[in-house]
């Protein structure tokens, strides 16, 4: 077994894994994972039907999010599709929240704001 496998396998409560283990099995921030339950728990934001994250679980006083193992699938295919057949499907959402200056710039090309898409969020 790998170290990184024995770190992943340390966090392991019962049949949840904590947000930043899955993170590292599939090689993207934690930071990642939550923008996209930022985005998604968001009904300003446009959700396509064949897109899907799984429920999310704290089992902790910290509020830590944790997955069933068997839900990490189903992030892995949701990023897969983010970055194939749902290619900037975020793009706003980012531009507004993640992106500073440039994502300002990029908005005003749209024909919009990152002021009019963070009144959204609220």
């Amino acid at each position: 077994m790998s170290n990184k496998e024995e770190l992943i396998q340390d966090e392991i409560k019962g049949n949840y894994v904590r947000i930043n283990r899955v993170a590292m099995m599939l090689d993207i921030s934690d930071h990642s994972i939550r923008r996209w339950y930022k985005w998604w728990e968001s009904p300003e934001f446009e959700h396509p039907a064949d897109l899907f994250l799984p429920k999310y679980y704290h089992m902790d006083r910290r509020g830590t999010k944790f997955f069933k193992k068997e839900d990490i699938a189903a992030i892995r295919k949701f990023r897969e599709q983010l970055q194939t057949t749902h290619k900037g499907i975020m793009s706003e959402f980012n531009a507004a929240f993640q992106w500073g200056k440039r994502g300002e710039k990029t908005l005003i090309n749209k024909g919009t704001t990152a002021e009019e898409v963070r009144f959204k969020m609220r």
